[in-house]
């Protein structure tokens, strides 16, 4: 199961992951993602709970990372990150979400 906890208010929130990323949940992991992009300036991703990742889960990630990034917000993670989450980075090729200058990537240091 997954479980979403936007903390905060104001210009910073932490999204709590726990369990499986997958396209199963690709529309509550959508909803989350969306309402924490219009809470927040700066969104802190905390992964260390996840499980099972899948490129569905990835591409909402880069997508919300995308649009922080192009409104001047920030994104970023905190904690261990998962070592399957890591992998399923690592797989997709989506290490330079944003691009190739992105400098303040999403997975950066994430695959190191």
């Amino acid at each position: 199961m997954i479980d979403f906890k936007l903390d905060g208010s104001g210009s910073r929130g932490t999204l709590v992951f726990s369990g499986d990323l997958t396209i199963q949940v690709a529309n509550a992991l959508k909803s989350a993602l969306v309402d924490a992009t219009g809470r927040v300036d700066h969104l802190v991703l905390d992964l260390s709970g996840v499980g099972r990742v899948d490129l569905t889960a990835l591409q909402l990630l880069c997508v919300t990372h995308r649009k922080f990034l192009k409104s001047g917000k920030q994104v970023t993670l905190s904690g261990a990150v998962a070592e399957t989450f890591k992998v399923a980075v690592d797989a997709t090729g989506l290490a330079g979400c944003a691009g190739d200058d992105d400098n303040s990537g999403l997975w950066t240091g994430v695959l190191s």
